[in-house]
């Protein structure tokens, strides 16, 4: 890992690979950035990835006062000033899915979005985040396999503080306004099976503007880890396609 600092606090991240574009990957609240790391060795197309962890997560700082959803649009802002990234694709996941929605907004440089488990509703948001840890979280949230012990590793190492308090904040609010401006490509991805974030509801899904919406049957909260193949290959025809995220959608349903 390499790692970059503002103000005193550290932001460490995964890098890989290289290309015109950027591929930000940002990580959900029960992980962080190591288990991109398949995803970011096996890109379908040419892409410099990479993969931050959120301040409080994995091993970044840890700035209590940083763990609300402007904290880390501060972090991804400073982040994408210090490595000089441009032409920026960002893969979101979960709570990384919000703070690129916000980034979208707020951030020139970001081109397009594909929020994975984002909530539109923060109702969606499983309750067991926002309390305290308990050693069942670990069996509720997670599968066996590789690619989850990675994510179970990184959710060990945070600070649950950054879990609950984040959490809270997003159950509190809807994202749909914000879905229904976005200025970017937007296409949002939904395991059925997920518990960590509860697919929407389909009237939810009404009126999003131009965002496409692609389910995956076999995926609970990441999709990345349960269908990898279909995952990379609906990665490749986000990174490479036109700005019609419902046309994208409608060709891999």
């Amino acid at each position: 890992m390499a790692e970059v600092g503002y103000g005193g606090m550290v932001t460490y991240y995964e890098e890989y690979g290289w290309g015109e574009q950027t591929v930000l990957f940002l990580h959900t609240w029960v992980g962080a950035s190591a288990y991109w790391l398949d995803t970011m060795t096996s890109m379908p197309v040419p892409s410099h990835a990479v993969a931050p962890d959120l301040w409080g997560f994995g091993q970044s700082g840890r700035p209590a006062d940083m763990y609300s959803i402007d904290g880390y649009l501060r972090q991804m802002r400073e982040f994408v000033q210090q490595l000089q990234l441009r032409h920026i694709a960002v893969v979101g996941h979960g709570l990384g899915a919000i703070v690129g929605l916000f980034a979208a907004v707020r951030i020139p440089q970001v081109e397009r979005l594909m929020a994975v488990a984002m909530p539109l509703m923060g109702s969606q948001v499983d309750d067991w985040l926002k309390g305290a840890r308990t050693p069942d979280i670990y069996t509720r949230f997670f599968r066996s396999g590789p690619g989850y012990s990675l994510a179970r590793d990184g959710l060990v190492a945070s600070d649950w503080t950054a879990v609950a308090r984040t959490a809270r904040e997003v159950g509190e609010r809807s994202f749909r306004p914000l879905v229904q401006g976005c200025r970017v490509p937007l296409l949002l991805v939904h395991g059925v099976n997920d518990r960590v974030v509860r697919p929407p509801m389909p009237r939810w899904l009404e009126g999003l503007g131009s965002a496409g919406y692609v389910s995956m049957a076999n995926s609970y909260h990441f999709p990345m880890v349960d269908e990898p193949q279909r995952f990379r290959r609906l990665l490749g025809e986000f990174l490479t396609g036109d700005r019609d995220m419902q046309g994208l959608a409608t060709r891999v349903a």
